[in-house]
């Protein structure tokens, strides 16, 4: 189920064996990572001042001085990347840290207006009903774990923005809480029931995703996911009204050397919607992380009714220019960044040449021309975020749901490094270049872009869950509401 994939990327299962750093150890990954991440990653200095990240570093490096567990240590080193406040920036456990049937807490939980309640119950127990409110995990209030949780993984969430981290880490809960505080066969919550409002304290096992995802598809037969990527759905109740599912900019599976099936799929749909008529058109980009920026740049071809750029300029650091060659090594790519890029002669980072032309022009035999409306969630990130720029900078579109994760003016993205420590073996994937979105400063609505509509989660959307964003979408169609 869809539900646990996001989790996978955090967690696998237990320990295999442990670990202790000496404090010569760990001083030499703290400085190891901070060499790294002043030599190639371009983000340093942008949300957290450089002062402060020297400050930060320096106490770490002073306070090692103690025998530290693994784990321990693992934590101990996250403010050098979460402080960053850089959704591409992450860090992840040593590989094969984890095994390959993880133990979770079996709950999905949601909140509604700081209260955390249970959606879909994959436990033992089948007496958790839905509406059931959390109030404690092993004795630690679940706001402040949520907190957390939030703070040390900005997976998917630039800057001051909250709703990214807060999204995320509340959507994939079982995982971000294991790979913080570790896997166990069970864990403590304390609850009140939905009916009598008891507060009641009770154990109940963690299971691994399969399991849980198997007792939810039983509970929940109705459960469905969204339906597969660039797929149009035409809502019958409403007039000449459609939904574009954008669930990711990634690549379709499968042998696609240049890419064609995604554009191939999108001149379909586009072509369907003409021929169809549609006068109202819904893109939900909820839940989609990114992916390909040329496949953001061919939706937008759809959709914008001006040239533009995707990127106004991008921006590599001096050595992080060698990162970008090795990943993975192509003599193209050599070809291709001296042809694109040039030496600053004032900083000696590498930036991308001037063009004399727009990279993008519209579609205009088949270009959307009706109502648009964009849906968006905390989960739009990175391409998303690009799209949403865009649409935002061009005056297209209604934006309904809540703040997208990723920033109006660009992010730290394109191509990775992933780096190793050299004695915890943790592992840090470092965002090598600087995007700056082809947009207007003065088009902004916030520091990410905002909603015209914003919606959120209310107690009855977890009695019975859906996509309370797209409904809310489809009811301003109905009653005739659009902001642009």
């Amino acid at each position: 189920m869809r539900l646990f994939l996001f989790c996978a990327v955090f967690v696998l299962s237990c320990p295999t064996s442990a670990q202790s750093l000496t404090p010569t150890q760990s001083r030499q990954d703290l400085a190891f990572l901070k060499s790294k991440l002043e030599n190639i990653y371009p983000g340093l200095g942008y949300y957290l001042p450089k002062k402060q990240f020297h400050k930060l570093y320096d106490s770490l490096y002073t306070n090692a001085g103690n025998l530290m567990q693994y784990e321990e240590f693992f934590r101990y080193i996250n403010p050098l990347t979460s402080q960053q406040k850089d959704g591409h920036l992450s860090i992840s456990h040593r590989k094969k840290y984890f095994g390959k049937a993880p133990l979770l807490f079996p709950l999905v939980i949601r909140e509604v207006e700081k209260k955390y309640y249970v959606v879909y119950n994959g436990s033992t127990d089948s007496t958790l009903a839905a509406g059931t409110e959390i109030l404690k995990v092993n004795g630690e209030k679940i706001e402040n774990v949520h907190e957390i949780l939030a703070n040390a993984h900005r997976n998917g969430s630039d800057g001051p923005n909250r709703t990214g981290r807060y999204y995320r880490s509340m959507f994939s809960f079982e995982g971000y809480y294991a790979n913080w505080y570790g896997v166990s066969d069970s864990v403590q919550i304390e609850y009140k029931t939905v009916k009598t409002h008891l507060v009641r304290t009770q154990k109940i096992a963690c299971r691994t995703s399969a399991q849980i995802g198997a007792a939810i598809s039983k509970r929940y037969p109705k459960t469905t996911d969204k339906s597969p990527n660039l797929t149009l759905k035409v809502i019958d109740s409403l007039k000449s009204t459609a939904v574009l599912n954008v669930a990711t900019f990634s690549a379709f599976k499968g042998f696609d050397v240049f890419n064609t099936r995604f554009r191939r799929r999108l001149k379909k749909v586009f072509t369907e919607i003409e021929n169809k008529r549609i006068e109202n058109l819904v893109v939900d980009l909820t839940g989609n992380g990114g992916g390909a920026v040329s496949n953001s740049g061919k939706l937008l071809e759809y959709l914008m009714p001006r040239a533009f750029n995707q990127m106004d300029s991008s921006r590599l650091t001096a050595k992080g220019k060698w990162a970008y060659f090795i990943i993975p090594f192509n003599i193209l790519e050599h070809i291709d960044f001296w042809i694109n890029y040039r030496r600053d002669p004032k900083t000696g980072d590498f930036v991308s040449r001037n063009r004399t032309k727009k990279d993008h022009q519209p579609i205009e035999d088949l270009r959307f021309r009706g109502n648009l409306y964009f849906v968006q969630n905390g989960a739009s990130y990175s391409a998303s975020s690009t799209v949403l720029s865009q649409a935002l900078s061009q005056g297209v579109g209604t934006f309904v749901g809540e703040a997208c994760g990723g920033a109006y003016w660009g992010d730290f993205a394109g191509r990775f490094r992933n780096i190793k420590l050299p004695n915890s073996k943790i592992r840090v994937r470092v965002p090598i270049k600087t995007f700056y979105h082809g947009v207007d400063p003065k088009k902004a609505n916030g520091f990410t872009v905002e909603p015209d509509f914003a919606v959120q989660r209310t107690y009855q959307n977890i009695l019975h869950p859906s996509n309370f964003y797209l409904d809310y979408a489809l009811k301003l169609i109905k009653d005739g509401k659009k902001a642009r």
